[in-house]
């Protein structure tokens, strides 16, 4: 779902948007900015990365950029998934 809405951002994208099931048009830049985070932490967990090891991606992916924003909005969701995955076991 989150990739989905981040993919339509306009009415171009209208008939695709429904008929996977997700709202279109544009966001807000918070909104789309803390849905990118939350499809980082996502996939993170897909890949079975620990936290240590996001930590690291990031830490090492571009050298000399300011990662500790982004960072600290994906750790946020990372770990709302994990006491939302350890809450369903």
């Amino acid at each position: 779902m989150i990739a989905g809405r981040l993919a339509a951002p306009d009415k171009r994208f209208a008939s695709w948007a429904e008929a996977v099931g997700v709202e279109w048009g544009p966001l807000q830049d918070g909104e789309k900015q803390d849905m990118i985070a939350e499809l980082d932490a996502v996939v993170a967990h897909l890949y079975r990365l620990a936290e240590k090891q996001l930590v690291h991606v990031f830490e090492t992916f571009h050298e000399g950029w300011d990662y500790e924003p982004r960072l600290n909005a994906v750790l946020r969701h990372f770990r709302a998934h994990d006491r939302a995955s350890a809450r369903r076991v």
